[in-house]
């Protein structure tokens, strides 16, 4: 379960479109409910919001670390051309 700490850092991570990010992870991963369909963006907001289901949470921090490194590359994009500016 995700705790109010870990929402708050993780939604730092994603801004506020996060349920959309998180959704294409999951449906990259290929989950689907229990009736065999594409999970929604409420059932990812219920997740982040406390509800318990293990393989979205792992969605979801995978789609944060992509996030992460993502900005990671971004910065340093940044940094190089205002260096050789």
């Amino acid at each position: 379960m995700i705790t109010k700490q870990e929402r708050k850092r993780l939604k730092e991570i994603f801004g506020s479109e996060y349920s959309q990010t998180v959704l294409r992870q999951v449906n990259k991963d290929g989950l689907l409910s229990k009736h065999g369909v594409p999970f929604t963006v409420d059932m990812i907001r219920q997740v982040f919001n406390g509800l318990n289901h293990e393989a979205i949470e792992a969605s979801i921090y995978k789609a944060a670390k992509a996030a992460k490194n993502k900005k990671k590359l971004e910065e340093a994009k940044r940094k190089s051309i205002l260096k050789s500016a």
